[in-house]
């Protein structure tokens, strides 16, 4: 019997074999995109007896007297089943390496029309070879059990039992040697020389047995790391899957365990580049993991299109982060637009709540959006977004009417949601910040020759929102509504509804329908019964004509005709089922009350109903002009 380190070294030459074609059918299926059945099949018929000679090794190892018995026919079909493990794996590298298997993954990532003929043309010596493979896979499995009996006997006998099945694989190994030519006036080396000697296993005391870790470093086998065919399947080398765990200065564990988590954070093609990423950074696992951390944790939905501009910037983390921040401070400053002096680049980020934070959000992958379309030229796009937070010829159009272009963000909610839309706009015109601020200079002078005054910049977004961006069709509405009214309160309370309506209806059905709620309550003082009646419903402009048909159906037309029926809501809150309950309980007779008596009528119809409201002296309901 050779001593433990001999033992250590008698199956390395297979296993590294094994580890050879392992690669190269990686390689290869990677180029046909795991489409070719055979090919993964052969994959995983060789990672199995990769495992299974890697623990006849250590087994051989930790245990040397477990091959401890002389006997010429055990030492045979030993040396038969390696032998033909070995001659199967030659003759797989050979028939792979006339497919193209040398050539790197990367190097070329699909595989070519006349490589997928060859393998057309060689798929019935792949099969054969497959099974051959499983028939080694076989023969070694049942070689591992053999070893691991109790007696002596016990391992003879079974190794009697199953003698055909190691002659069968005698026969094919022959057959191998004669194909590959090279090997068939060689020798057939004597695997069992180091592993089977009786006499030696005599001579090797208890603790003179060496740890199977440092006999694997002594004779450069690579430790079985985790996750390599998992990272072979995603694009790297096996080389380069050694590279991450030795040069990464951690353990396996942690390697595999951040491995892991990236895996998590988007698609496999995310993972890819994150690896590419790893390899590119001198398989530097920490530095990648921080820089990943920040891609993902910057916001989950962007960590694709982070990572297509850390690719384009040659997966340089540092370069990456700085953009992102400038580009994060840039969209945080468009909240603020009503300071434009401050410099993102110097500045800290003001405070925000946390609306504020999901726009600049939303902001940010605007901004992405630019930078993607100038091809990630970071100059340009920080030009575009830089005149977009200015717009100095806006400001100053509307500071000449002694008006502030966004609202004071301390005392109004609008601030933030303006910069939100202006930045769609700005998304709309295809990043041009000229374009934008021309077409809203163009809707500010309008209002400006008919008001006299600018319209607020968030009432002009929101118009184009609904307007799809098109400012010819908010002009033409904007013409349609002045045409109804030309008095100033008239268009800004309709603006307002028209520019905050919730629903999908066309433009023109919403101006038509605006502008006859209007009408309907122009006088005074219920011109302002539509906005009211707007904030209550939302802004839905179709739910607002509906009450307004039922409560004109609840009431009798008296009512109706004199305009109670509608103080009577706004009384109610504009509530419409509290509304069509007091219509139903209004006396025959109440017309022919006096003021003060319709005031205590309603007070009863209100006490019957439970219903507790202060009641104002000032109310329009009880308006002496009203009640008589």
């Amino acid at each position: 019997m050779a001593d433990p380190l001999s033992i250590a070294t008698t199956i390395a030459g297979i296993i590294r074999e094994s580890i050879k074609v392992g690669k190269q059918l990686y390689d290869l299926l990677g180029r046909y995109k795991r489409s070719n059945l055979t090919l993964l099949c052969l994959c995983t018929e060789v990672f199995i007896i990769e495992k299974a000679l890697v623990k006849l090794q250590a087994y051989g190892t930790e245990n040397p007297r477990a091959f401890g018995f002389n006997d010429k026919d055990a030492s045979k079909d030993i040396d038969c089943a390696l032998f033909a493990t070995s001659i199967t794996l030659s003759e797989l590298s050979r028939q792979l390496e006339k497919l193209g298997g040398r050539i790197e993954a990367e190097s070329r990532p699909r595989a070519t029309t006349l490589e997928k003929l060859k393998l057309l043309w060689r798929e019935e010596d792949m099969k054969q070879i497959l099974d051959h493979l499983r028939g080694q896979h076989s023969a070694l499995q049942f070689l591992l059990t053999a070893i691991t009996m109790e007696s002596i006997d016990e391992i003879k006998q079974m190794l009697a039992n199953n003698r055909p099945v190691i002659e069968h694989m005698e026969e094919e190994a022959s057959i191998h040697s004669q194909r590959l030519g090279c090997l068939k006036a060689l020798s057939r080396p004597q695997y069992s020389a180091t592993i089977v000697g009786s006499d030696s296993v005599k001579s090797i005391p208890e603790d003179s047995i060496a740890d199977p870790l440092e006999i694997s470093c002594a004779t450069d086998e690579k430790p079985a790391y985790p996750l390599i065919p998992e990272l072979i399947g995603s694009g790297l080398s096996y080389q380069q899957v050694i590279d991450i765990y030795e040069r990464s200065g951690l353990d396996p564990l942690t390697v595999k365990a951040k491995l892991e988590a990236w895996k998590t954070y988007g698609s496999n093609t995310d993972f890819r580049i994150a690896l590419t990423a790893l390899i590119r950074n001198n398989c530097n696992v920490a530095v990648t993991d921080d820089g990943l951390m920040f891609l993902y944790v910057l916001d989950r939905q962007l960590y694709p299109r982070t990572l297509l501009m850390l690719k384009k910037y040659a997966y340089n983390f540092t370069i990456t982060q700085q953009r992102l921040e400038i580009l994060m401070r840039l969209s945080e400053m468009t909240i603020a637009l009503h300071s434009p002096t401050i410099d993102p680049l110097t500045s800290s980020s003001p405070n925000s709540s946390s609306m504020s934070r999901s726009i600049a959000t939303d902001n940010l992958r605007r901004f992405l959006g630019s930078l993607e379309a100038n091809m990630y030229n970071f100059a340009e796009t920080y030009q575009q977004i830089n005149g977009l937070i200015n717009l100095r010829r806006l400001s100053d159009l509307i500071k000449n009417h002694n008006q502030w272009l966004f609202d004071d963000p301390q005392s109004h909610n609008y601030a933030a949601l303006d910069t939100m839309w202006l930045v769609q706009f700005w998304e709309h015109n295809a990043y041009d910040a000229v374009i934008t601020e021309d077409t809203l200079c163009q809707v500010m002078n309008w209002f400006i020759t008919h008001q006299g005054v600018p319209c607020h910049i968030h009432v002009v977004l929101l118009l184009l929102r609904r307007c799809f961006f098109r400012k010819e069709v908010l002009l033409r509405s904007l013409d349609r509504l002045r045409g109804a009214n030309d008095a100033p309160t008239y268009l800004t309370l309709t603006l307002e509804i028209l520019a905050h309506s919730t629903d999908q209806l066309p433009v023109d059905h919403l101006v038509s329908e605006v502008n006859r709620l209007f009408k309907k309550f122009w006088t005074e003082p219920r011109f302002y019964y539509p906005p009211l009646m707007a904030n209550k419903y939302n802004y839905n402009i179709p739910e607002m004509v509906r009450v307004e048909k039922a409560v004109e159906s609840a009431f009798p037309s008296a009512f109706v005709e004199t305009g109670l029926c509608w103080d009577w809501l706004m009384f109610n809150g504009f509530d419409l089922k509290e509304t069509q309950k007091d219509a139903t309980m209004i006396p025959d007779t109440f017309s022919s009350l006096s003021a003060e008596q319709k005031k205590e009528c309603i007070r009863q119809m209100h006490a019957r109903r439970s219903v507790s409201i202060k009641y104002s002296p000032d109310s329009h309901l009880f308006h002496q002009d009203r009640l008589n």
